[in-house]
């Protein structure tokens, strides 16, 4: 049976997870899965104070993927909630490539790292990598920028 991932995170334990989980879950609904084969990775932890390697949800999501090789795509509500580091979505970009899993990626536009071609394959979509760079850039700016003004205010 295949499977899908909803991946799922927020940045501190005060958050809900669960509109996010609720809209993501719709969006792999109204793409013809059934809800039986979704498998919900959720975490509450900090995407730019953690390392790659220290985050756990990252993890139990590679890890789900190797341990199914029925698992075929990963879903985010948004590029940030994957990670605030360009280095991180970039890396895990490969990664997907690299086990044909397509990440998709709900707002601020749905995009998708594979698309089918008019020949029926399965084939890399160029513009989503791009697309990717620049939102990845821009939810480390934006987090560096509030991190500099929350220092900012505590020294003051």
């Amino acid at each position: 049976m295949k499977k899908v991932i909803l991946f799922a995170r927020v940045s501190t334990i005060s958050q809900d997870l669960e509109p996010q989980v609720k809209e993501v879950k719709k969006a792999i609904i109204l793409d013809g899965y059934k809800e039986s084969e979704i498998v919900v990775v959720q975490g509450k932890e900090s995407a730019i104070k953690l390392d790659e390697e220290q985050r756990q949800t990252l993890a139990e999501m590679k890890e789900l993927v190797s341990d199914n090789p029925n698992v075929d795509s990963i879903y985010f509500f948004g590029v940030d909630r994957l990670a605030r580091r360009m280095g991180v979505v970039l890396n895990v970009y490969e990664w997907a490539v690299d086990n044909n899993i397509n990440l998709v990626f709900l707002n601020p536009q749905r995009m998708s790292i594979f698309t089918i071609n008019e020949h029926g394959e399965k084939v890399i979509n160029e513009g989503t990598k791009m697309s990717l760079v620049f939102m990845a850039y821009g939810a480390e700016m934006e987090m560096k920028i509030k991190l500099a003004r929350f220092n900012t205010a505590k020294k003051a």
